[in-house]
């Protein structure tokens, strides 16, 4: 036997009212309890390049290639930094699903500071990533011995260093998801390579070998693929590809311009 109520049946309807304005408020502080908290703090220094500074990809130190280099401090970790042997891999770091994403700074070399291009590290002047001006398509080879982009604080440095050598210039936001990928042939053939170079002791050729089967999952960023099983075939094409960017429409507009600028 039922029975009705006019308390029983005012009281629902004013939880239901109620509960209409209280679940979006409940619903919005969840979800931004859900979402990474940005770190307020000041972004800390750029680190100098020492013995210690070994690329996160390679596993190698630093201090043992050319070009330019990048840092990248995350949220909560001011005293280490995760350092980047090129340009490219930094900025496949910032694109990879699986890597952290509570990016705090990123710092890359200022190429227009820079006195002996073979030897950037000794006088390494850092500049904001997100801030700088990159030459992509240049030919340049950076320092894992493909082709790599170089950072400029300014503009117009960079574009006369394009109008003269080639390529073009782009923003951070504006980086193509596409360069060259050079793959070993196997994991056995790395292995023996490595330990051919008779540098490296049992525990950095392990962690190296480890270190390249996340870096080979890169290769999806890049538009060409060389793989090094035969060294001249390997070069060979690596040529062909960077004179083929260097023809590429965006690669001929410094020459375009200087053209059209002195008919």
């Amino acid at each position: 036997m039922g029975y009705y109520s006019p308390y029983l049946g005012s009281k629902n309807f004013w939880k239901a009212t109620n509960m209409k304005k209280i679940l979006p408020a409940l619903l919005a502080a969840l979800l931004l309890s859900a979402c990474p908290k940005e770190d307020d703090t000041p972004p800390p220094e750029p680190q100098q390049i020492s013995d210690r500074a070994v690329g996160h990809y390679c596993s190698m130190n630093l201090t043992e290639h050319n070009g330019p280099k990048a840092q990248i401090y995350l949220n909560g970790k001011p005293d280490r930094p995760v350092w980047f042997s090129t340009i490219k891999q930094m900025f496949g770091y910032t694109k990879l699903p699986e890597e952290p994403k509570g990016i705090h700074v990123i710092y890359v070399t200022d190429m227009g500071k820079v006195k002996d291009w073979s030897k950037p590290n000794a006088d390494t002047a850092w500049i904001d990533g997100k801030k700088a001006y990159y030459v992509i398509e240049s030919g340049f080879i950076g320092g894992m011995g493909a082709e790599d982009a170089l950072p400029f604080a300014d503009k117009a440095q960079a574009e006369k260093f394009a109008k003269e050598k080639g390529g073009r210039v782009v923003s951070f936001d504006e980086m193509p998801d596409s360069y060259i990928f050079i793959l070993p042939p196997s994991f056995e053939v790395l292995a023996e390579r490595l330990i051919g170079r008779g540098t490296d002791s049992e525990e950095v050729i392990q962690t190296r070998l480890s270190k390249a089967r996340h870096e080979i999952e890169q290769s999806v960023l890049f538009d060409y693929i060389v793989v090094n099983d035969d060294l001249d075939r390997a070069e060979a094409d690596l040529l062909h590809i960077i004179k083929a960017g260097r023809l590429k429409k965006s690669s001929q507009q410094g020459f375009i311009s200087n053209l059209l600028e002195n008919s």
